[in-house]
């Protein structure tokens, strides 16, 4: 849940995983049940 309360867009104070920026990315590795906590909205686009 860590994982998805820092990219639901909460503050540092509530999650300071939130405050990660890299200089060109921020690569997350999550396990699947971390991932599947995931908000939807954080999916890539699908492709057709």
């Amino acid at each position: 849940k860590a994982a998805a309360i820092a990219l639901s867009g909460a503050g540092e104070v509530q999650a300071p995983a939130a405050g990660a920026r890299g200089r060109s990315r921020t690569l997350w590795l999550l396990d699947a049940a971390a991932a599947s906590e995931l908000p939807r909205s954080l999916y890539p686009p699908a492709t057709a």
